[in-house]
């Protein structure tokens, strides 16, 4: 009888077959009427993109901002301003082979301005400005036809320079020709950028600017500096002062980071326009922001 019922002897066994062909049947023809029904259902909701994140943070994790430079402009444009014990100095680069460099001093405060660009020597582009003796400066700049990098000094106010090779031979640098080199003490050196700026050395520090983020260099590497978003620096002794975006300052905001990191809040300039090129520098009682038209004096 088991043998019967497994390979259909009998009309039983026949129309148990046929009943479970037709259920089979129906099962198959409800399954292709389903999937029918979904293809052609409107599609009205898009899919939303899988979430990726980066690896060990967690899903309410905020991103991080990447930097981005306050101001993007000619190299020509670039500012420098350097403050002495009874006069200030400031100057635009120009570029060899392209616009002239400019360099002013000022002995009240900022108010007015004296050119005292050393035309007569060749001057082609400036690559730095210090004060020095409390009414003298020197400049590191590209001169003549060759662009041949010389550091001048003035010790009558601005009036006369000459060069002193000696003392270039110890200073900090971006090269005039190819910004994506330091020279420093008379070795050439990789910027961290292509676009090196704003470079400020003293005995202790050298520090510069690219694409919005401030470098200090740590032996013989770049360490980046936060805040981010820089729009100038400056030197004041091992410190490191920054002007830079900050959404609680409606201008450039100021942050002294110390050697070891740390930062500290030193002040806002509402009036600084961060699409124009910015210069800062220290003195004893304020710093000075020279941006756009505006000469700004902060109180430290």
């Amino acid at each position: 009888m088991v043998r019967r019922a497994e390979f259909g002897g009998t009309a039983r066994g026949w129309i148990l077959g046929g009943v479970i062909v037709a259920l089979a049947a129906a099962a198959a023809t409800l399954t292709a009427m389903a999937m029918a029904h979904v293809s052609a259902a409107p599609s009205d909701e898009r899919v939303a993109p899988v979430p990726t994140f980066t690896q060990d943070s967690p899903a309410t994790s905020t991103p991080t901002p990447t930097a981005t430079p306050p101001a993007l402009y000619d190299r020509a444009q670039e500012r420098f301003v350097a403050v002495g014990a009874e006069a200030l100095w400031r100057g635009t680069a120009g570029a060899c082979e392209g616009p002239a460099p400019t360099l002013e001093r000022s002995t009240d405060d900022g108010d007015t301005w004296t050119d005292v660009t050393p035309t007569y020597l060749g001057v082609a582009q400036l690559a730095g400005v210090a004060g020095f003796a409390g009414t003298e400066a020197e400049i590191i700049a590209a001169m003549g036809d060759a662009c041949e990098v010389q550091l001048l000094r003035t010790f009558t106010q601005g009036k006369f320079w000459a060069p002193y090779p000696d003392i270039l031979a110890g200073a900090a640098y971006v090269d005039a020709a190819d910004p994506s080199t330091v020279v420093r003490a008379g070795e050439a050196m990789a910027a961290p950028c292509d676009d090196a700026r704003g470079l400020r050395g003293s005995e202790s520090a050298v520090a510069l600017v690219c694409a919005g983020i401030a470098y200090v260099l740590d032996g013989a590497e770049w360490a980046p500096l936060i805040p981010q978003n820089v729009a100038a620096l400056a030197l004041d002794g091992d410190d490191v002062v920054l002007a830079h975006l900050a959404p609680e300052c409606t201008g450039l905001a100021l942050t002294r980071v110390a050697p070891d990191g740390s930062t500290t809040d030193a002040g806002c300039a509402d009036v600084a326009d961060p699409a124009e090129p910015a210069a800062l520098a220290v003195a004893e009682d304020y710093v000075v922001l020279w941006s756009g038209n505006d000469w700004v004096n902060i109180p430290r």
